[in-house]
């Protein structure tokens, strides 16, 4: 899979740095990262975005609120690869049926990162 630019929904600042030098690492230094903390701001991205991301990784949970219905609005538009990451067992298959093509526990994040790129090869 080519992954050229990504939106990353993630409330956490150092996993909002961590996750942008895995995906660079992994699919490149220019591959674009675009980092939504919030609902709103993941939102504002997606339709300015979406007919250019190859790849949205969406946590579950921002500060409180679940990105059940964020995921819902973005999977009915989006063809693309969207991948739930949570740290909540329970979240990921709700996820799942809420829209997202996969999912993954964020500890396993940069082997499925990994995994992605080799396929791209």
């Amino acid at each position: 899979m080519k992954v050229g630019k990504v939106l990353l929904v993630e409330d956490y600042p150092m996993l909002q740095a961590g996750i942008t030098d895995a995906l660079k690492f992994f699919f490149g230094e220019s591959t674009v990262v675009l980092v939504a903390g919030t609902v709103a701001e993941a939102e504002k991205l997606f339709a300015e975005h979406s007919t250019d991301t190859d790849l949205i990784l969406m946590d579950t949970c921002l500060s409180g609120t679940v990105t059940f219905d964020l995921t819902r609005k973005i999977s009915l538009v989006f063809d693309g690869m969207i991948v739930a990451t949570s740290s909540v067992e329970d979240y990921l298959p709700k996820m799942k049926a809420y829209g997202c093509t996969h999912a993954c526990y964020k500890a396993d994040l940069h082997a499925f990162l990994k995994d992605l790129a080799n396929q791209a090869n």
